[in-house]
């Protein structure tokens, strides 16, 4: 259910546990927002940090671009 509404959505918030090191779970969630509006969140900023948000764009999440606004 959880990829059917995905590929509906109009805007995709994904969590992902920071204080863990990037895993596979981690990439199905990337492989399923790729493409898709929306928000990655790191969560767990208190514990030592073994994921960032360099590790998610070095594997493909994309910055948004800006777009030529007046």
């Amino acid at each position: 259910r959880s990829r059917t509404a995905a590929e509906h959505a109009d805007l995709l918030i994904a969590v992902f546990d920071s204080s863990s090191p990037f895993d596979t779970e981690d990439a199905a969630v990337l492989e399923l927002i790729r493409g898709q509006r929306g928000i990655a969140l790191l969560n767990k900023r208190d514990l030592p940090q073994r994921m960032s948000a360099g590790d998610l764009k070095s594997r493909g999440l994309l910055s948004p671009t800006r777009s030529n606004r007046p």
